[in-house]
């Protein structure tokens, strides 16, 4: 009986939800925030998401959108989902200040790309032709010169134990926090450089930085490894993994820079080029 009552209030608010474009803008916010709350149960945004998205509306667009900063992973791929299902709401999400590429997934990528609507074809072409950081100029010459320098290999494999390891796998040793590194020997050394310059240039899907703040007045920032219907847990550098129940959220925001620190700032040219060649030796299949 009591699984049957949840069933039918979960029924009425869905049913609720798809009015809620004839509310008033007041109360259509308020119901909006509670929505895309953390501590809501991803399964039933998901629901809720799409009843509410069942006739478009451009204020609910606006809503969804805005809340990209604030979502976690797996709402973010409810609401991407979604918006990319109607015309209107494609577009509006291509052209809003809050849409990073990393966003999309590499067949939405291609499938907007492609869009019969030139309108959608031109935002997404813009968007994912934005110009990568280089790499050039006097601040990042010592960088390019130690690549073509002679390298230690066990002082390569020292390093990246020490400044590496923390964050990222190579060969089955290190902590997931980041992306794994094996099969990245084919990339040429420039490439692999540019991305450890400028790690917030563009930032593997899966491994956006989130700040969430508790209840209780705690905050953690990382990347937002795992979520259940009761809990979030946040994978912070150094690989310590931190459990947040959903009732205990308070907010959750999407940051734009990525976990990995400054590596210009902190490490030596020749020191990183060691690394850099000893992950293009170790990462060969």
């Amino acid at each position: 009986a009591a699984c049957s009552k949840k069933h039918d209030d979960e029924d009425d608010q869905l049913t609720a939800l798809s009015l809620l474009r004839l509310a008033s803008p007041e109360v259509a916010e308020k119901a909006m925030r509670s929505l895309l709350s953390p501590n809501q149960i991803p399964d039933f945004q998901d629901k809720a998401i799409q009843a509410m998205t069942g006739s478009e509306s451009p204020q609910t667009t606006h809503w969804l959108v805005a809340q990209l900063q604030q979502a976690t992973p797996r709402l973010t791929a409810i609401i991407t989902r979604t918006l990319l299902a109607r015309e209107a709401s494609t577009l509006a999400l291509l052209q809003s200040d809050h849409v990073h590429v990393s966003l999309f997934s590499p067949a939405q990528r291609d499938r907007l790309s492609k869009h019969n609507h030139s309108g959608i074809r031109d935002a997404a072409l813009a968007l994912f032709a934005a110009p990568k950081p280089t790499i050039t100029g006097k601040r990042y010459a010592h960088f390019q010169e130690a690549l073509v320098n002679k390298h230690n290999p066990k002082e390569g494999a020292k390093l990246f134990a020490t400044h590496c390891a923390i964050c990222h796998i190579l060969d089955g040793k290190g902590k997931k926090v980041g992306p794994e590194l094996d099969g990245e020997a084919g990339r040429p050394a420039e490439s692999l450089l540019a991305d450890v310059l400028h790690p917030s240039a563009e930032i593997t899907a899966g491994y956006a930085t989130y700040m969430v703040e508790t209840r209780s007045k705690a905050t953690y920032v990382g990347v937002l490894a795992e979520e259940s219907a009761t809990s979030v847990t946040i994978s912070q550098a150094g690989g310590t993994d931190q459990i947040v129940l959903r009732a205990d959220l308070l907010s959750i925001t999407k940051l734009d820079a990525s976990l990995m620190p400054a590596v210009a700032e902190t490490m030596e040219p020749q020191q990183l080029a060691s690394i850099i060649h000893y992950l293009k030796q170790t990462s060969q299949p």
